[in-house]
Order: C-alpha cells, then sequence, then structure tokens
C-alpha cells in the first residue's frame, strides 16, 4: 500500500505546495487592503508573522488566547489546531521513512516475495518557505491601496512564469500518461489476445444459448396462458349475469319504495323557497311611510339646495328671479 501511495504523493505534494503559498499570500495581501481601508495610518506593513511562517501566527493566536478570558479556549484550540496542521507537513518526511523502514522490514521478512519496496522511490516534501519569502516584497509599506493594488498586479505579472512552467509540467505528465496507455493498448500481443477475447466469450454465449431447450420454454409459458384463458371462459360463461341484473334491479326497487319523493320535490323547491320568502320577507318588515319621507326629504333638499345656489348666483350677476329653479 506505501509503494503504490509514494508516487501519488509526490504528485499531488507540489500543488498542495503551491495552493500554500499561494494562499498565505492572498491573506498577507489582503490584510494590507483592509489596513489601507480602515486602518489607523497611512503607512501600512505586511503582517510577518504570515508572510514568513503561519506557525509564527498561530503561536501569536495561542499567546492571544492566553489573554483573553471568555473567548480563550476557543482561540487557542484553534491555534492548535493550525499549527498542527502545518505541523504535519514538517513531519510528513519523518512518517514517509518510518513507513519506508516498515516497507523494508516486510518485504524482508516475505522473503522471495518479488521485492515489495523495488518499485518505492523515496517521498521528497518540497518545502513552500522559499515561496513564501517572496511575499516579504509585500510586506514593504504602501502609502495608498493604489500602489498595493499595482504592486499586487506586478506580483501576479511575475509569477506567471511560474504558472507556465506548471502548466507546461502537467501537459508532460498527461502526455507521458497517455503514452503509457497507447503503449499498453499497442503492446505486442495486446490485439491479438483482444480478438481471441472476443472470439472466445462469443462461443461461450453460444454455448449457452444451444444448451437452452427453447421449446420447452415456449411450451411451458404457453401452458400457464392457457390455464389463464381456461379460468377466465368458464368463469365468464358460467357466472350468471342475468340475475346479477335481476338482484341489481331488486335493489334499486327496495330504494324506490323507501324514498319518500314528495319530501324530494319539496327539497328541490327548497331553493326557490328560501330565496322568495327572505325577500318577502324583507320587504314586508320595511317601514314603507318612513322610507318614502326619507326619499321625499333626499329630493326637496336636493332641489332647494340648487334653487338657493342659482338665485344667489343672479343676485351677483343678472336680475333677480332670473333662474328657473326658483
Amino acid at each position: 500500500m506505501g509503494s503504490a501511495l509514494i508516487p501519488i504523493a509526490q504528485a499531488v505534494l507540489p500543488s498542495i505546495n503551491a495552493i500554500i503559498a499561494g494562499l498565505t499570500k492572498l491573506a498577507n495581501v489582503f490584510a494590507q487592503v483592509t489596513a489601507l481601508l480602515f486602518g489607523k495610518s497611512a503607512e501600512v506593513k505586511a503582517a510577518s508573522g504570515v508572510s514568513v511562517s503561519a506557525v509564527a501566527a498561530a503561536d501569536a493566536t495561542d499567546r492571544l488566547s492566553e489573554s483573553t478570558a471568555g473567548a480563550g479556549e476557543a482561540a487557542k484550540k484553534a491555534a492548535k489546531d493550525m499549527k498542527g496542521v502545518l505541523t504535519g507537513f514538517d513531519e510528513l518526511n519523518i512518517l514517509a521513512s518510518a513507513a519506508a523502514d516498515s516497507m523494508d522490514d516486510a518485504a524482508g521478512g516475505m522473503g522471495g516475495a518479488g521485492g515489495i519496496d523495488a518499485g518505492a522511490g523515496e517521498l521528497e516534501i518540497p518545502s513552500y518557505e522559499s515561496e513564501i519569502g517572496e511575499i516579504d516584497q509585500l510586506g514593504q509599506a504602501y502609502e495608498s491601496l493604489g500602489e498595493l493594488f499595482n504592486a499586487a498586479l506586478q506580483s501576479v505579472i511575475d509569477g506567471l512564469p511560474a504558472l507556465r512552467e506548471s502548466l507546461l509540467s502537467a501537459a508532460d505528465s498527461f502526455n507521458e500518461f497517455n503514452q503509457k496507455l497507447y503503449d499498453a493498448f499497442t503492446f505486442p500481443g495486446v490485439k491479438e489476445k483482444v480478438e481471441q477475447l472476443g472470439r472466445e466469450l462469443a462461443e461461450v454465449l453460444n454455448d449457452f444459448v444451444n444448451e437452452i431447450d427453447w421449446e420447452l420454454w415456449g411450451r411451458t409459458l404457453g401452458a400457464g396462458l392457457s390455464l389463464g384463458l381456461q379460468f377466465l371462459t368458464e368463469f365468464l360463461y358460467t357466472f350468471d349475469w342475468i340475475n346479477l341484473g335481476k338482484k341489481l334491479a331488486e335493489f334499486i326497487n327496495g330504494l324506490v319504495y323507501e324514498v319518500d319523493w314528495y319530501d324530494f320535490g319539496r327539497l328541490l323547491w327548497a331553493k326557490f323557497k328560501i330565496g322568495l320568502e327572505t325577500f318577502s320577507g324583507f320587504i314586508l318588515g320595511l317601514d314603507m311611510p318612513a322610507l318614502a319621507q326619507a326619499a321625499n326629504d333626499i329630493i326637496m333638499g336636493f332641489f332647494n339646495y340648487r334653487g338657493r345656489g342659482c338665485q344667489r348666483w343672479n343676485d351677483r350677476n343678472c336680475q333677480r328671479g332670473g333662474c328657473g329653479l326658483v
């Protein structure tokens, strides 16, 4: 297992190394941007604890947690977790060496097993401190956000050659992998083996098909269908459908005998009865003389108001009494 996983680790660790360096640089730049936007001074210094070593930042967090009463334990635990993650990279070489020693012992104990550790190379953990050292360039003081942004862009431009080399290296690895697959597919004798596999698999299936008694299978299915048809035919032709119709008629007759159809007719008329009687009771309950007096007062008040208004208009503009409504 170790022999199989070591090459994978060798291929993945450089990418992890680059990610750690990039995230550290991003955190450093973000800290400076926020300081320029919201800081107390115009001159901003990069956090050396982040740019030099994340472990040092964890130690600072640890010390800060000790001086904080309420949230101290949570911050201290986070600092120790951060320190433990980064320490794992430093100690991975030790673990890899121990794993290699264990595989050597296991291979020696298996004797003539073919040398399990023969194909396992040494696991090299790349150091990201050299790449993080470039972040120190961002540690200089910036007087404005524009200056910092310009420096950040220059840092990105300076990193493009390294990105190009990484992509070209990935392309080479991909091409190497494809070449190995191609060599495996075109290896002498593989084509003949594939053709032989197709022929022999087809012959196996041919023997399987020939071994099945297809006629017996058809007879079995036909016999089952015939039994079902015989059951349905005998049931449908034996059941007394006329008697069923008579019984249904008896059911309807019993229903007709017991229902009071006069009340059913009254129920149908009830919806009209409710509406008419409700409207009739409403009309009969109204005080007609009072309603007539109210209507008369409304009409008289309307025309008297119009007459007085027209008379006042005539007093101001024409002869008195000229309005026909007065």
